[in-house]
């Protein structure tokens, strides 16, 4: 996929933001992003290619990331983090929890109910009772789907020869490569990711910092209400299947 402003900016946003609090992959998986006018531009030197018999046959030509821009997703929430605190107020914008990444779907469902849909439909019901309409849930609902088919994508980081790109880099002229610049070896995903936060609106932060801290702690509440409410069901649990089996 592309990575351009909006999901570089959703990915602060959501991901270390504090909306979005655990996903379904492995920890050492790796992004392969790369920018979308390098993929353009691949597009038209490949035709070139072709048009003009630079090449016997069509090439499968993986447009992919170099070393700099094929990190793992945990240095990539590092990577966002950081540029999110320098970039937005600090008094108002400070990340209090981190996203887990659990690789076991089963245990990834069980901490998604968890840290997400329960939490989800109390806030919803807020709302409704507010007269506002109730979104949480649904936006939980719709990222849980997506999880659960890029899972596998999320799980191993998939390696792409690249040699077909480089030769068609090697062909074009001095002059054509200053029009097709694909010279990506050297960037990096800090430095790419910088001026995609350029282009966000300004934004009442003040705001913004208050319904973050009634969110976490109301949303604390419920947790810890969720944590009672099921150690009090295991407990009574036990002591019923004890009792059944001294009958026995």
């Amino acid at each position: 996929g592309y990575l351009d402003e909006n999901s570089a900016v959703s990915m602060s946003g959501f991901g270390v933001g504090g909306f979005i609090k655990v996903l379904c992959g492995s920890p050492n998986f790796k992004l392969n992003v790369i920018p979308a006018d390098v993929v353009a531009n691949m597009h038209i030197m490949a035709a070139w290619s072709i048009g003009t018999k630079k090449v016997s046959s069509p090439l499968v030509v993986n447009c992919t990331a170099t070393d700099n821009l094929h990190v793992k997703a945990t240095e990539a929430f590092k990577i966002v983090k950081r540029i999110r605190q320098d970039f937005f107020p600090q008094k108002y914008c400070q990340s209090h929890k981190k996203v887990k990444i659990v690789k076991d779907t089963f245990l990834y469902w069980i901490v998604d109910v968890y840290e997400h849909f329960l939490p989800g439909i109390i806030i919803d019901i807020i709302l409704r009772i507010k007269g506002k309409k109730p979104r949480v849930l649904a936006t939980y609902y719709f990222f849980h789907r997506l999880m659960v088919r890029v899972r596998g994508a999320f799980i191993k980081s998939i390696e792409f020869e690249r040699s077909n790109m480089d030769y068609l880099n090697n062909l074009l002229h001095d002059e054509d490569k200053k029009i097709f610049d694909n010279g990506i070896q050297n960037l990096k995903l800090e430095e790419l990711l910088r001026p995609a936060l350029h282009g966000v609106p300004p934004y009442d932060w003040k705001k913004y910092h208050e319904i973050m801290i009634q969110y976490d702690w109301l949303i604390s509440i419920i947790q810890y209400m969720v944590l009672v409410f099921g150690c009090s069901f295991i407990y009574w649990m036990t002591i019923i299947m004890f009792r059944q089996f001294q009958l026995i």
